[in-house]
């Protein structure tokens, strides 16, 4: 795939952007998971 710039900064941002989710996703979890036990 060739992407101009603007097309590397928009992946660059998306998976920014799902880095952080999965992040916050795996922090609810590990609390969810703290509160059960």
């Amino acid at each position: 795939l060739i992407f101009d710039e603007n097309g590397c900064r928009i992946v660059d941002l998306a998976i920014e952007v799902l880095r952080q989710h999965i992040l916050g996703t795996a922090t609810q979890m590990s609390q969810i998971c703290g509160t059960v036990d």
